[in-house]
């Protein structure tokens, strides 16, 4: 087990879904953890909202460790004053320790790092101003947001990227990041598993523009009927765009298509996953041989699930449920791997995947920490990953092994016997 580092706080800017799921992990690994919430309930509020609740599970699963929940800062007239915020916090999640600033204040040299967890819109860039600014707090933001407070410095978990780079560490370990989002982790672990098999021959091979189509999701699983109290609707049409979208993240970390991936994008009236597609044009053909190579790199990745029956939201949700991970919060995607024509005669390999929004995060979020700090000897990508990979929890399990879980559940021979036996995750039911 990882030992405890009582020294220095991670402070989680942000209480909602993505930053429970974070401190998960982090608390996994015996980090120190606070949690900072803008708490601004109406005044009919019952606490009975997904991401408070969300919180009060977490301080219960954790109920042994010590985690302070702060009042976030900003705009009064946007997010409530501030004392009325504290009152609030406390009523609906059980504790709420004060403002924020007045634990920056007290224990600003204390703070090893800020992981700013906001839906963006702004709010980042008031924590930047009010907080990470003026204290000097090194800071990462989480997923979205204002690139431009990092200077569109970016930084995704996945081998075979720029963070891989021996050069790129101590910059890591100095400057303030954008930890990307879920599709651009989950399109650069295609992206690195092709490159991992092809090595040397990588960039001769595949050297022609890249299309990436990202399906997104239109709500959190179990929020619509809370989006749609909330003023919401769901949509009934679907618009298919060709416009950039994560374009940059994505060249940066993998600099072998600078200026060659294409997105299409649209969004769908589905809850759970996100779908992608990449297809990827080779300079040869794809042999049998090299597509069954391709297809093991992905069952070899610690953060990639392999399958080779249907892409199914539902079969992932009932798999995951039967690794004992609830309402398919997978920590990375799900993978499919073929050619555009049969093998041998088509040079074009194409690879579906779905990917969740919430939690696909949580483990990069780990690795970023340990790059940043330095904790437990980290000096390397190659060692946060690893140690990540080796001590953190996942509902209780290492991840690697709840991916391996999920493979043999989804391979078609296994599926519908389990569904037998097991019976659905009361998520699909």
């Amino acid at each position: 087990m990882t030992k405890k580092d009582d020294s220095k706080w991670i402070l989680n800017m942000g209480a909602g879904t993505v930053a429970v799921r974070d401190a998960d992990v982090q608390l996994s690994l015996g980090m120190r953890v606070a949690m900072v919430k803008y708490g601004n309930y109406p005044d009919d509020a019952d606490g009975s909202d997904s991401k408070t609740q969300g919180l009060k599970d977490l301080l219960e699963r954790h109920k042994d460790v010590d985690i302070p929940v702060f009042a976030a800062l900003g705009d009064p007239e946007k997010i409530g004053d501030l004392e009325r915020r504290v009152g609030l916090i406390k009523k609906h999640v059980g504790r709420c320790d004060g403002s924020v600033e007045d634990f920056v204040k007290k224990e600003k040299e204390n703070i090893a790092l800020a992981i700013d967890l906001t839906d963006g819109n702004g709010v980042d860039q008031w924590n930047h101003d009010d907080l990470y600014k003026p204290y000097n707090l090194p800071f990462a933001v989480n997923g979205g947001g204002n690139k431009t407070l990092v200077n569109r410095f970016y930084f995704a978990g996945v081998r075979g990227t720029r963070v891989d780079d021996s050069e790129m560490f101590e910059r890591y370990r100095n400057d303030n990041a954008m930890i990307v989002s879920c599709n651009s982790h989950a399109t650069l672990t295609a992206f690195a598993s092709v490159k991992a098999t092809l090595g040397d021959k990588f960039e001769s091979m595949v050297n022609n523009g890249v299309l990436v189509k990202l399906d997104r999701r239109w709500m959190d699983p179990g929020r619509a009927e809370e989006a749609m109290d909330a003023g919401k609707k769901r949509p009934r049409f679907t618009t298919l765009s060709n416009k950039p979208y994560h374009t940059d993240e994505m060249e940066s970390l993998f600099p072998e298509f600078e200026g060659r991936i294409q997105t299409q994008i649209a969004k769908w009236p589905v809850e759970y996953f996100h779908t992608g597609m990449v297809v990827m044009p080779f300079n040869e053909s794809i042999t049998q041989t090299m597509l069954d190579d391709i297809r093991q790199a992905f069952i070899d990745y610690e953060r990639a699930v392999f399958t080779r029956g249907d892409l199914s939201h539902e079969r992932n949700i009932n798999a995951a449920h039967w690794a004992k991970i609830p309402d398919g919060q997978l920590p990375y995607g799900v993978y499919t791997v073929n050619t555009v024509g049969s093998p041998g005669s088509s040079n074009v390999l194409m690879i579906n995947f779905n990917t969740p929004q919430r939690d696909i995060v949580a483990l990069p979020t780990a690795d970023y920490i340990l790059m940043r700090t330095g904790m437990f000897g980290v000096d390397s990508y190659e060692k946060a990953f690893e140690h990540v990979n080796e001590h953190a929890r996942y509902f209780g399990r290492r991840p690697s092994r709840f991916g391996k879980s999920m493979e043999y559940s989804l391979h078609p021979k296994n599926y519908d016997r389990l569904i037998e036996e097991k019976g659905p995750s009361p998520s699909v039911t």
